[in-house]
């Protein structure tokens, strides 16, 4: 479960914009997924430790700020009236700008690649 709420970033101001991202139990979304306590942890950290490299490699990922006992704070992705980013789906977009985000998408791609990852919804399966 995902809780946004504003205040000073990290670096005494930036965005102010955060998100505590509660990870426990995610696992236990997925009907396919059977992981104990130990797997279910070790998951989170390799998801975590994923996104801190992403982030420091120059992909653009939301900020990670923390991590403690399973949930993570992290930058609230948000327009410049602090509101939460629309999710993809609820996008319009014209065939031209549609083009140009499809471009920057793969040099996120590029990138995330170099670093020796891919997320799995970018992957084949």
């Amino acid at each position: 479960m995902a809780m946004p709420f504003g205040g000073n970033g990290p670096d005494g101001g930036k965005s102010g914009h955060h998100m505590m991202f509660n990870m426990k139990g995610m696992t236990r979304l997925h009907d396919d997924l059977k992981l104990d306590a130990k797997q279910e942890a070790a998951w989170q950290h390799a998801e975590v430790d994923a996104l801190y490299r992403l982030a420091a490699a120059g992909v653009r990922v939301p900020e990670p700020y923390n991590f403690h006992e399973g949930v993570l704070l992290m930058e609230l992705v948000a327009d410049e009236y602090g509101d939460a980013a629309p999710r993809l789906n609820d996008v319009v977009l014209e065939p031209d700008q549609a083009r140009e985000y499809h471009a920057f998408l793969i040099s996120q791609i590029v990138l995330m690649l170099c670093t020796g990852l891919v997320h799995g919804d970018l992957s084949e399966f």
